[in-house]
């Protein structure tokens, strides 16, 4: 842990208990004080997305008949758990379906910040720490497990590979990042969520999204803060390919990239 866990961002939601896991006491609300986040912004299937969704949530549609999807591939540096990587696949889904949203490369950030009863739901997590994937699970109610991982940064461009025990082989790909602003995939975002949506976040200290669990109602805050910021549209040879067979059947296809980096972030507990 270092000086940037005195950031205003831990000050608002401190480690205020702790909760058992495998004997150990570890520490509650999950924290990352340093890091990078890469989330890849897309669409799915909307039939494979409706089914691992499950009873109680329904996903979120555009008018091209897709379901809303983020891949993200988070190295974490510094972390209330210690060091570790993970690679989650999210979903976007509400309690009740929505009529669909205007299909556009950025329809995640306008409908995180114009609809309410958005929630990001969390259907698979990979954690390279065998504790962490656990508290995810037993603490967090997350679909975690642990997995081997490979996550490179080399002059901009992310390779990752996350396998399972036993070699079963979670997630690939080779991106290349957002590490300058493209004005271009900016201009075309601000111009999507508008200027009410805009103005949320020029004014918001501090990204709040709420996660959901599928299988159960509960909810989870998480609030994210980073130094840099950068997005730009998938438009070269970056190569994504999700190998798991459970999940291979979204047919996820990335439309954008954003990368977070001097991350600091907290999840905190479901309600």
């Amino acid at each position: 842990m270092t000086g940037r866990s005195q950031h205003a961002l831990f000050q608002r939601f401190p480690i205020d208990g702790s909760v058992a896991v495998d004997g150990r006491m570890l520490p509650t609300p999950y924290h990352v004080y340093d890091g990078t986040l890469l989330m890849l912004g897309g669409t799915a299937c909307a039939g494979a997305a409706a089914a691992l969704l499950g009873e109680g949530w329904a996903p979120l549609r555009d008018t091209q008949g897709r379901a809303l999807m983020a891949l993200w591939v988070g190295d974490f540096t510094d972390a209330s758990l210690g060091p570790h990587r993970e690679l989650q696949l999210s979903l976007f889904a509400s309690a009740r379906p929505l009529p669909p949203v205007e299909a556009h490369p950025f329809a995640i950030h306008r409908a995180l910040l114009a609809q309410p009863e958005v929630r990001m739901a969390c259907v698979a997590l990979w954690n390279d720490m065998p504790q962490v994937a656990r508290y995810n699970a037993e603490h967090l109610g997350l679909n975690a497990c642990a997995a081997e991982s490979r996550v490179r940064q080399d002059d901009g461009c992310w390779s990752f590979r996350f396998e399972e025990p036993g070699g079963a082989l979670a997630a690939e790909g080779v991106v290349q990042g957002a590490g300058r602003p493209s004005l271009a995939a900016l201009w075309r975002l601000l111009r999507h969520i508008g200027l009410r949506g805009a103005g949320r976040l020029l004014n918001s200290p501090f990204l709040g999204v709420p996660v959901a669990m599928p299988g159960s109602q509960r909810v989870a805050w998480t609030w994210t803060h980073s130094d840099r910021q950068a997005v730009r549209l998938l438009e070269d040879a970056s190569r994504v390919a999700i190998r798991h067979p459970r999940y291979a059947t979204l047919d996820f296809q990335p439309a954008y990239v954003q990368q977070m980096a001097g991350l600091r972030f907290v999840y905190l507990r479901p309600q």
